[in-house]
């Protein structure tokens, strides 16, 4: 016993010091401009110490009996992948998301100078986060963004083992459920309206959503009061970094409380039905009185009501997407099971564990569960079922609907950790416990390596770094000062997003802008454009372009005829950023 106490502490030592000298490592060396991909840039001894630690982790959280080395486990499996998603502040990157994480930084801006309030705002969450902690650290405001995705990405994955252990106080279930959370199941950084680890609402509500069914916990199982206090705050605060995800939650709680009863009296199963009434009840008054006056909710609503009436434009998107994707050299089966393929696999064991609820309703068996993991799973699985159907729906009618996918897969996170719990004790009972501690460690590990790949966007999944750097920034800052009236050409950026961000999003009127036509209208943009235009050529446009995407738009060629061609004047230029004086040619008529 004393043996294998001082491997466990040895190895956990080990784990520290290997990620500690690979973080350091990896600030020491910062990126020194624009980078393709972060996993390529970052130094092979992080990667080294990372994994090691994550593999230390599964190891000791499954098999050590000591209290002390299981918390040492979970504070190193924590701060692992802590170190992964922070990847981007470690190496000093300027920023990260040049879409709506701009737009929200200049939000930011304006709230701090008194331009815009946060009541103005529908989901002020993030931007209230990161003026609070700018305002206890003063590290200002774009680290503090930066710092988001980093701080919520902790609270998922301490709140998901929290959350399974006050269903039921079991060790091993609290394990299960820590690495799973590890694989950050909620993160799929595909489409435009994905779920992006970048300073973003919807990421931070999917990670926060963990608190909020701890409070439904302690509502069904708690002291009532304290308990509809403590959902109320948690529910309002989800409501307030994200009102769609806070929509899913209204959702999936009103299904419980209206379906709970029915189904209850159809099955004659004995569980607390009523006690979520009043809190969802509640939760729906907070949630219309806060969303419904508000012109951005408005619009919301009946974007959705004219896609469902009018529109099947995501067959399209799809369509679209699968010849781009073999335009760069991959396809749709490909991309998938790179980025689904352990979403795929907890959605069967969240299938599974349903299975089983319905089977034993049906035939009015016991599991032999504790009855609040009963309770609280058949909770769960019922709020479900009108969830998916938004899902469902948004996937046929909408382009929203992988945001949707992001919250199933909290769901699927909880639900999944115990069908694998259950499956370890219906395991054990017919094999040794040591072969089923080996199979489980063995998948963690390799689920935990498939899925690292997936934390930051890559070409790995055919998308380009969200990098932002600091000459970019720069670069941007002065064409839009000097541009004037004159339409910006771009590749693929959107020069009033950069605006946003460095003026303020309510502050500030972006110049005209337009992305360039493919290979720069066929090396022949004089002739393309009837007047004079800026045409703004960045480094990473040069990189993707030929790398990521295989020239699928812009090959080598065409960058080169920009800096040759007679037509364009190179104004400016600081190695990151190229903006060139379009002129136009003209023609006479005789």
């Amino acid at each position: 016993m004393m043996d294998t106490d001082r491997a466990l502490t040895l190895a956990l030592a080990l784990g520290f010091s290997l990620l500690g000298i690979g973080t350091l490592v990896s600030r020491l060396n910062p990126a020194t401009g624009y980078e393709e991909s972060i996993y390529h840039a970052t130094h092979l001894l992080f990667w080294f110490g990372a994994i090691s630690a994550l593999v230390i982790v599964v190891c000791t959280v499954l098999y050590s009996t000591d209290a002390k080395h299981r918390f040492a486990a979970v504070s190193l499996g924590v701060t692992s992948m802590t170190t992964i998603v922070a990847l981007p502040v470690i190496r000093g990157y300027y920023y990260t998301g040049a879409g709506d994480a701009m737009s929200y930084w200049g939000w930011a801006k304006d709230i701090q100078s008194g331009v815009t309030s946060s009541f103005d705002i529908i989901y002020p969450g993030i931007m209230l986060i990161s003026l609070f902690i700018d305002a206890i650290t003063g590290i200002g405001l774009r680290h503090a963004f930066l710092l988001v995705p980093v701080l919520f990405a902790i609270v998922f994955m301490v709140g998901v083992p929290v959350l399974v252990r006050s269903v039921r106080n079991t060790w091993l279930l609290v394990a299960i459920g820590f690495l799973s959370a590890l694989l950050l199941l909620p993160v799929n950084q595909i489409s435009r309206a994905g779920v992006f680890l970048q300073p973003y609402p919807t990421v931070a509500a999917l990670f926060f959503l963990p608190f909020v069914l701890l409070s439904v916990v302690y509502v069904i199982d708690g002291e009532p009061k304290r308990g509809l206090v403590l959902f109320l705050v948690c529910s309002f605060s989800l409501l307030l970094v994200h009102p769609q995800q806070a929509a899913n939650f209204l959702v999936l709680i009103l299904a419980v409380a209206a379906l709970g009863p029915l189904v209850t009296r159809l099955l004659s199963i004995d569980v607390r039905w009523r006690s979520v009434t009043v809190p969802a009840a509640l939760f729906g008054v907070l949630f219309w009185g806060w969303s419904a006056t508000r012109p951005r909710f408005e619009s919301s609503v009946s974007g959705l009501v004219v896609s469902i009436l009018f529109d099947n434009s995501t067959t399209g998107d799809v369509e679209s997407a699968s010849g781009s994707l073999e335009g760069v050299g991959g396809s749709i089966v490909e991309l998938f099971v790179k980025l689904f393929v352990v979403d795929l696999l907890y959605v069967f064991l969240t299938a599974g564990l349903i299975g089983v609820l319905v089977l034993s309703a049906m035939r009015k068996t016991a599991l032999g569960w504790p009855p609040l993991q009963s309770e609280f799973a058949t909770q769960l699985s019922l709020g479900l079922v009108p969830v998916g159907f938004l899902f469902v729906a948004y996937m046929l009618l909408s382009s929203q609907y992988f945001r949707h996918l992001g919250f199933l897969m909290v769901i699927g996170t909880v639900l999944g950790s115990f069908c694998l719990f259950q499956l370890y004790d219906y395991g054990i009972e017919r094999v040794s416990e040591r072969t089923v501690k080996r199979i489980v460690s063995i998948g963690f590990i390799l689920l935990i390596l498939v899925s690292l790949p997936l934390v930051h966007m890559s070409p790995y999944i055919y998308q380009t770094n969200p990098h932002v750097t600091a000459e970019k920034m720069a670069g941007y800052e002065t064409a839009i000062d000097v541009v004037g009236s004159s339409e910006i050409v771009t590749i693929r950026d959107h020069p009033r997003r950069f605006g946003d961000a460095l003026h303020g999003r309510d502050s500030y009127s972006s110049p005209p802008s337009n992305q360039s036509p493919d290979g720069f209208a066929d090396r022949n943009l004089a002739s393309h454009y009837g007047e004079n235009k800026l045409l703004i050529v960045t480094e990473d446009n040069r990189v993707d372009e030929i790398g990521v995407y295989n020239e699928f738009r812009f090959s080598e060629e065409d960058f080169a005829y920009v800096d040759s061609t007679r037509d364009t004047s190179n104004v400016y230029s600081s190695g990151e950023f190229d903006a060139y004086y379009l002129t136009t040619t003209s023609t006479d008529t005789v």
